[in-house]
């Protein structure tokens, strides 16, 4: 078990955030009581945001495609709208309006 001067890392695994953290950790080993540590802290959390709001512009956009073509089943409406709420809370200046059913 970690020490209570151990650092802590919060993402691990192989999505984006571990793999950059991953890279970076004997460095920042070294150098975490330094301006640096926490400029990269700081810059972990803006790419998180922005790996955040990618992923969730990804499952809208397929799921809005679908629904243009025609190929759903269900209430699919309702999910891009839940959707586009979620866009818009990660993201204020994201808008959207759906149009009827094509």
């Amino acid at each position: 078990m970690a020490g209570s001067s151990d650092p802590v890392f919060l993402f691990t695994g192989e999505d984006a955030m571990g793999n950059y953290a991953g890279k970076h950790r004997a460095y920042y080993l070294r150098h975490m009581h330094t301006v640096d540590f926490w400029q990269f802290l700081k810059d972990l959390a803006a790419f998180e945001k922005e790996y955040q709001i990618r992923k969730k512009q990804d499952e809208f956009l397929d799921l809005y495609s679908q629904y243009l073509k025609g190929r759903h089943e269900g209430d699919v409406a309702t999910k891009i709208k839940k959707l586009a709420t979620e866009l818009h809370r990660l993201d204020p200046a994201f808008t959207f309006k759906l149009r009827q059913s094509p």
